[in-house]
This record gives structure tokens, C-alpha cells and sequence, in this order.
């Protein structure tokens, strides 16, 4: 037979919630935007790069942006404050005429390109690429000319 083992209960008793998970007491105060980093007053050269750039990304997604949109963001501005850093340090290498090491090289570059790839992820255009749908007109006399064809906008043709 299998000994019990009893649990002796605590004094301290805990008051109830009565709170709703919406009011914030259960999150985090950085996720809900009120700390930029937990161990860090922000106030760093760093922090406010990193803060800077998250908030013009977060407004470059617009007014409805979602908590995974708003962490990319996040990413991509730490992502960029440690880029300037990188640059400042690259170039002081270079004002006193010495090459900047293959490490240093390869890690701004790793970066750089997983910054362009978190920027993809939020709706970004690549460089260049100002027409992403190849349906629509690139400019009014093509779109004039498109419409005279009695083509609508997705290819179809145009009701008369």
C-alpha cells in the first residue's frame, strides 16, 4: 500500500482577482509598451535607437497592428541600433587606416539581411519594386490606355 503524503496547508492566504486579463495586471510591462526593455531605464544611446525605430515601423504598419507585427517591429529596431553601432565601429576602423575584422564583416551583414527579412514579414516592398501587382497600370497613361482596351483592373474586361 502506497503512503500518502499530506500537504500542510499555508497561512498566507491570497485575495482574489477580481480584475479582467484586459486591464494589464498579467502582462508584461514591455510587451504593453510602458518599459522598452526590462533591466534598462532606456534612456541609452541604444535603447533610444532601438525605441526610435520601432515606433516609426509600428507606424509605418498603420493604426491596426497586431502583437506579432508590433514584436517584429521591436526586433527590427534592436536590429538597427546594433547596425548603427556596427557602422560607428567600422567606420573609426577605417578613419585610422586599419581594416575592419571578416567577424565584424559577416556579423553586419547577418544583420542586415535578417533586418530586411523581418521588414518583408511586416509588408515592406523590396527596393525597387514600387509596383508590386503587375495587374495594375504603373502610370495614368497606361491606365488610360488599359481602360480605352476595355480592360478592368484585374484583366477582365470592362462592363460597357
Amino acid at each position: 500500500m502506497a503512503k500518502r503524503i499530506r500537504i500542510q496547508p499555508t497561512s498566507k492566504k491570497l485575495a482574489p482577482y477580481r480584475g479582467s486579463s484586459a486591464d494589464g495586471r498579467h502582462g508584461s510591462r514591455v510587451i504593453n509598451g510602458k518599459d522598452f526593455l526590462p533591466n534598462e531605464d532606456g534612456r541609452s544611446r541604444w535603447a533610444r535607437l532601438a525605441r526610435s525605430t520601432m515606433h516609426a515601423m509600428v507606424a509605418h504598419c498603420g493604426v491596426c497592428i497586431s502583437a506579432t507585427q508590433r514584436m517584429i517591429c521591436r526586433r527590427i529596431g534592436a536590429l538597427e541600433a546594433e547596425l548603427i553601432f556596427q557602422e560607428d565601429r567600422i567606420a573609426a576602423l577605417r578613419r585610422k587606416g586599419k581594416e575592419p575584422p571578416t567577424s565584424a564583416l559577416a556579423t553586419y551583414s547577418s544583420f542586415a539581411a535578417q533586418q530586411r527579412r523581418l521588414m518583408l514579414d511586416i509588408g515592406l516592398e523590396k527596393a525597387g519594386d514600387a509596383n508590386p501587382s503587375h495587374d495594375e497600370p504603373s502610370d495614368l497613361a497606361s491606365y488610360i490606355n488599359s481602360r480605352a482596351n476595355g480592360h478592368a483592373r484585374n484583366g477582365a474586361r470592362a462592363k460597357q
